[in-house]
């Protein structure tokens, strides 16, 4: 994306992704560059088998709801923390929280989950999140 790179760690397993504004480079690693080439050209979300993620640092209880977002809000679409909310019928605050915590953004696209009245927050920043939202051509 323009003005947009990632920063993956690994150590044995992808350990964390950061969105970070700045000029468009990518990871060097081989796999890690493959998997992230369907996002990076704007052909999709990257096809990641969620063994190659250390998930041991998200919250057991937040685990199933970042593979559902995965699932229900492919590149392109968005949804609300309201929506998510009456899904699983916990308080939008609760929704927030599990946004603001994903270590893993981009394989969990929390930058695609907005308030009802405007883009929302993004533990990365409100303009890496319209930057990514752009790239995705959700936003002009």
């Amino acid at each position: 994306t323009k003005g947009v790179f990632l920063r993956v760690r690994v150590r044995g397993r992808i350990t964390c992704v950061t969105v970070i504004k700045g000029n468009p480079t990518f990871p060097s690693h081989p796999e890690i560059k493959a998997l992230l080439q369907p996002y990076r050209t704007g052909a999709g979300d990257p096809h990641v088998d969620p063994q190659i993620l250390d998930l041991s640092m998200i919250r057991g209880d937040y685990l199933p709801f970042l593979m559902m977002l995965r699932e229900s809000c492919p590149f392109g679409t968005t949804t609300t923390y309201g929506n998510l909310a009456r899904l699983w019928r916990k308080h939008p605050r609760f929704i927030g929280t599990i946004m603001r915590n994903n270590p893993f953004p981009i394989f969990f696209p929390c930058h695609r989950v907005l308030a009802k009245d405007g883009i929302g927050g993004y533990s990365h920043g409100k303009d890496l999140k319209r930057e990514l939202l752009r790239h995705e051509g959700i936003l002009p």
